[in-house]
């Protein structure tokens, strides 16, 4: 059985729940990813963002919508109405399922987010092909997902106590897996997951093609 590099013993789950976002979700969460997106492309002056997992793109819209000129989300029925209906023109906003894709983009974009989206999938490698599919040469990859050591403690064998989670790496593996999938890691950090802790219990990791 592929063990995606975590850790010998490691039990991942079968079928997660559903995962529906919400306004409160959406305000709270992956700050500190979102405002390192922000970084990134006012660094590389970045124009095309495609967000996978956007949720309902709160942050998206917000960190991103002033300093980049063009943003796509992807994600669930459920998300994507929501963001049609929220905010419009203000993006390209995109039904799509990683693991199943069914939509064809046509082109590539400069900077490729993935925020807390690999731990709900049962093959996370589909989220690399589609990826993959998305880059070009000179894209940035950006990652993020819970430090399982920090978050369930280090004996942790799984399943994930968050029902909606297949898995989840601590910061080793998850180097290890990425590596492995064919990036370079350019810089692998710990953040706060959101703005009302002050614990930095999610991974931050930005790539790109070798």
């Amino acid at each position: 059985m592929e063990t995606y590099q975590i850790k010998p013993g490691y039990r991942s789950r079968s079928k997660p729940e559903f995962y529906p976002d919400t306004e409160a979700n959406a305000a709270v969460y992956q700050q500190a990813v979102y405002q390192y997106a922000r970084q990134v492309v006012t660094q590389h002056s970045l124009q095309g963002v495609i967000d996978l997992g956007c949720g309902y793109a709160t942050k998206l819209i917000e960190q991103l919508g002033p300093v980049c000129e063009e943003i796509v989300g992807v994600d669930q029925d459920h998300s994507i109405s929501h963001c049609i209906q929220k905010h419009g023109d203000r993006g390209v906003w995109v039904i799509d399922d990683f693991e199943k894709p069914r939509h064809s983009f046509g082109r590539t974009f400069d900077l490729v987010i993935a925020s807390d989206v690999i731990e709900h999938l049962v093959d996370p490698d589909h989220l690399f092909t589609y990826i993959e599919g998305l880059s070009h040469p000179g894209t940035w990859v950006l990652l993020s997902t819970p430090e399982r050591d920090l978050v369930r403690g280090e004996g942790c064998t799984g399943p994930p106590l968050n029902p909606a989670h297949v898995r989840e790496w601590n910061c080793a593996e998850l180097a290890s897996y990425v590596e492995s999938r064919g990036l370079q890691i350019e810089l692998h950090e710990l953040v706060e997951s959101s703005s009302v802790g002050s614990e930095k219990t999610c991974q931050l990791m930005l790539c790109h093609k070798p």
